[in-house]
C-alpha cells in the first residue's frame, strides 16, 4: 500500500498526493495521474494554439494574438502569414470570428476542467459527495464583449502614447519615476509622446491630442487602407450617435468617458491623471504619473494652456466676423452657440491658468512610495475626481 503518492516519471517535478485516502499501487492510479497530466497539456493547447483561417484572404493560416496579452488586454488583431511577410488584417473584419474563438475556448476549457474533476472524483471514490460540474464564473478565460474590449483598446493606445507600452515590444516598457531613464528609441513604430502630456479636448486644438494620436495608433497597428473602417468599428462600439462622425464620437468618448472607465479599471488609483480646467472642459489633458516631474506643470502651461488661450481668442474673433454674414438663421444660431461656449471656456481657462501657474512655481515632486491617494491630493482642484480618489475635497485657491 502507498499513502497518497504516485510518481509517474515525475513530469516537470510534480507528483500526485492524496491527503484523505489510500490507493493500491495499481494501473488505475497510474492511469489517473497520466490523465491529469494529459489534461494540463490539453489546457495549454487550448489556450495557446487556437487555429483559425484568415478571413481577409481566406487562404492563409493565422495565429490569434492580442495587444499586450500579459496586460489582460483582449481585442484581437489577426495576422496572416504569406511567405515571410506578415500582414495585419483589419480589426473591423473579425468581431464574429474572434468572439466565436473566445467562446469555443471557454467551452472547451469548461469541458476539460469537468473531465479533470471526474478523474479525481472517480479516483477517490467520492462521486456521491462531489459534483464534477464547473460554473461559468469559475472559468477565467476572457468573455468577449465588444464595447468593453474597444474601451480596453483605447486604454492600451493611451498607454502607448504615454510610453507605458510600445508596439515595438510586449510587456511594461516604462514605469520608473520622474521621467528618468526614459528611452524614446524603444518606440519606433508608434512614438511615445515627448512629454507625457496628452490633451483630450472637445475641439481639435492640438495636433498631438489623444484623438489625433489614436487615429495614428490604429493606422500603425492595423493596415492603413482599412483606417476608416476600423475607426467606424471603434466608434460604433463606443456608442456613436446618428449625427456624429467616427472621429467626433471617439473625441467625445475621450473627453467625457475615458477617465470614468480608467478609474473603474484601476479601482480609483489611476496611472493617467486628468488635469481639467472645470465643467466647461476648456482644457483637459492626461499625464502619466511615472513620467511626471517637477517641470511638467510649467510645460503644460507654456505649451498648451497659454497657446490655447490665444487660439480661443482668435476663434472668437473669427466667429464675430462670420455671424453677421451667416447665410441662414440656423447657421447664425449655430455660430452664436459656438461663440458663447468659447467665451465661457475662455473665462474658465483664465482661472485655470492662474491656478496652474501657482502650482507650477512650486515645482511639486511625487514620491511614488506614498501611493496615488497621497500624491493625487498635491494639486488642489487642478485634477478631476479628487474627492473620489483621495476621500477629501480638494484645496481651492482663491
Amino acid at each position: 500500500m502507498i499513502a497518497h503518492e504516485a510518481k509517474p516519471h515525475q513530469p516537470h517535478g510534480h507528483f500526485f498526493v492524496c491527503l484523505s485516502h489510500q490507493f493500491d499501487e495499481s494501473e488505475e492510479v497510474i492511469r489517473l495521474v497520466k490523465n491529469i497530466i494529459a489534461t494540463v497539456t490539453a489546457i495549454k493547447n487550448v489556450v495557446n494554439k487556437t487555429a483559425l483561417r484568415c478571413s481577409g484572404c481566406a487562404r492563409h493560416s493565422i495565429t490569434t494574438t492580442t495587444l499586450a496579452t500579459q496586460l489582460k488586454y483582449n481585442v484581437p488583431f489577426l495576422r496572416c502569414s504569406r511567405n515571410t511577410v506578415k500582414v495585419q488584417c483589419p480589426l473591423f473584419a473579425f468581431p464574429n470570428t474572434a468572439e466565436k474563438c473566445c467562446i469555443e475556448r471557454r467551452t472547451r476549457m469548461k469541458e476539460i476542467e469537468e473531465e479533470n474533476n471526474r478523474l479525481f472524483i472517480d479516483g477517490y471514490g467520492v462521486g456521491d459527495e462531489v459534483s464534477p460540474l464547473v460554473s461559468e464564473e469559475n472559468i477565467t478565460l476572457h468573455v468577449p464583449e465588444r464595447a468593453e474590449d474597444i474601451r480596453r483598446l483605447v486604454s492600451y493606445s493611451i498607454g502607448c502614447m504615454m510610453g507605458r507600452y510600445s508596439l515595438d515590444d510586449s510587456g511594461l516598457i516604462y514605469a520608473h519615476s520622474g521621467n528618468q531613464e526614459f528611452d524614446s528609441s524603444r518606440y519606433t513604430k508608434f512614438p511615445a509622446d515627448e512629454d507625457g502630456i496628452v490633451p483630450i479636448t472637445d475641439t481639435s486644438w492640438f495636433p498631438d491630442d489623444a484623438t489625433n494620436r489614436f487615429k495614428e495608433f490604429i493606422k500603425t497597428a492595423s493596415q492603413e487602407e482599412h483606417l476608416e473602417e476600423n475607426l467606424t468599428f471603434v466608434a460604433e462600439s463606443l456608442g456613436q450617435k446618428k449625427d456624429e462622425t467616427s472621429r467626433d464620437c471617439i473625441r467625445r468618448y475621450l473627453a467625457t468617458g475615458f477617465y470614468k472607465h480608467h478609474l473603474k479599471m484601476y479601482k480609483k488609483r489611476p496611472i493617467y491623471w486628468l488635469f481639467s480646467s472645470g465643467k466647461q472642459r476648456a482644457f483637459q489633458c492626461l499625464v502619466y504619473l511615472h513620467r511626471y516631474n517637477a517641470g511638467t506643470l510649467s510645460r503644460m502651461r507654456t505649451e498648451y494652456v497659454v497657446k490655447l488661450q490665444g487660439k480661443i481668442n482668435a476663434r472668437i474673433e473669427q466667429l464675430e466676423s462670420d455671424i453677421p454674414a451667416a447665410a441662414s438663421t440656423s447657421q447664425r444660431k449655430k455660430l452664436e452657440k459656438e461663440r458663447d461656449t468659447l467665451i465661457k471656456q475662455r473665462e474658465e481657462l483664465q482661472v485655470f491658468d492662474e491656478k496652474l501657474r501657482h502650482y507650477a512655481d512650486q515645482r511639486i515632486e511625487l514620491d511614488l512610495d506614498d501611493g496615488v491617494k497621497v500624491n493625487y491630493g498635491k494639486f488642489g482642484d487642478l485634477l478631476a475626481e479628487v474627492k473620489s480618489i483621495t476621500g477629501k475635497k480638494p484645496e481651492v485657491i482663491a
